[in-house]
């Protein structure tokens, strides 16, 4: 299982097989983007980045962030691990890919999903095959889905 809140609205990520890592972020006011960027992003995504239109910039870096940040809680490696290795792609809606030169990173799956609009948030886990995945949004929606499992 994972764990991950940002001021109103916490994620919890579980399952039985695999590593899962989710994150949740409120969007916040960035004063500093490229300087975080520079820093933590990979050439790749700098690149996506100073491709992007500055009204569409705020909200791809924050993509690119609960991606990363879902995938390096998922190996269990937090901050340890150089969010700089490796680039996170974004190829459809909802739904990217990562790489890294030096690792075999295929198996992965990521999907952002929607909360609010204030806020992103996605999970990484570790199998190609994610069709049964449930995001629960609610107290209610956990009950349900507690009750559907036990």
């Amino acid at each position: 299982f994972n764990v991950s809140h940002s001021e109103n609205f916490v994620g919890i990520g579980i399952t039985c097989n695999f590593k899962i890592g989710i994150d949740i972020q409120f969007i916040k006011k960035m004063d500093d983007i490229d300087g975080i960027v520079n820093r933590f992003f990979s050439q790749k995504e700098i690149a996506m980045l100073r491709e992007t239109s500055p009204e569409n910039k705020k909200d791809l870096f924050f993509t690119l962030w609960v991606y990363k940040e879902s995938f390096i809680k998922a190996i269990g490696q937090g901050m340890r691990y150089p969010l700089e290795k490796f680039t996170i792609e974004p190829i459809k809606k909802n739904r990217a890919i990562v790489t890294d030169d030096s690792t075999d990173l295929s198996g992965w799956s990521f999907q952002e999903f929607n909360v609010s609009p204030e806020y992103k948030a996605a999970f990484a886990i570790n199998t190609a095959q994610c069709e049964h995945i449930t995001v629960c949004l609610s107290k209610n929606d956990i009950e349900n889905l507690l009750n559907t499992i036990m």
